[in-house]
């Protein structure tokens, strides 16, 4: 059976055995945007920023396959024709993978989405300049794939809020300490 005690942002779990009646583990947790999942064999606390980084790591892949950058006539231009372009989402998609298992150093996972965010800044930019050095008369669409790196951005954004708040509890947690 699991008991459950809740604090300011703190949580505490005590797994207790029914026929010794004794506490057989004592587990500290710390509540992580209120999503906690409680198991009696494994306590597990989910991090809604690995959700975004996941989602932004699914979008510069998919992106880099799957969706056109733009259609010129009728043709459409995808990332993967470039080598560049191919190396910078793959690249970005690669942080944002790496960082979700980084998740014991908060800071470097901050830093490291600060560079995955220039790096699809950076990779915006150069989507923007082949479009616009379209030659004259041709007609131009855009497509979906021009907005997958400022997607990418605004997940990134929203992992870092996340983190953050993960920093301030545990600087909390150890105040209380």
């Amino acid at each position: 059976m699991i008991y459950e005690f809740s604090g300011i942002g703190v949580s505490r779990w005590i797994h207790c055995n029914y026929t010794t009646k004794s506490i057989c583990e004592d587990h500290v947790g710390i509540f992580f945007d209120n999503f906690v999942a409680v198991n009696p064999m494994n306590i597990m606390i989910q991090r809604i920023q690995s959700v975004y980084l996941l989602l932004s790591a699914i979008v510069m892949s998919a992106g880099i396959f799957l969706s056109p950058l733009f259609m010129v006539n009728g043709e459409a231009i995808v990332l993967s024709s470039s080598g560049f372009y191919v190396a910078l989402a793959g690249g970005a998609a690669g942080i944002s993978l790496a960082n979700i298992f980084a998740y014991r150093n908060r800071r470097s996972q901050v830093v490291l989405n600060r560079l995955n965010i220039i790096a699809s800044f950076v990779l915006s930019g150069f989507i923007v300049v082949d479009f616009i050095n379209q030659p004259e008369g041709a007609i131009v669409e855009v497509g979906l794939g021009m907005m997958m790196p400022l997607i990418n951005v605004i997940l990134l954004v929203l992992a870092n809020r996340g983190i953050m708040k993960d920093e301030m509890l545990v600087k909390a947690a150890d105040r209380l300490r």
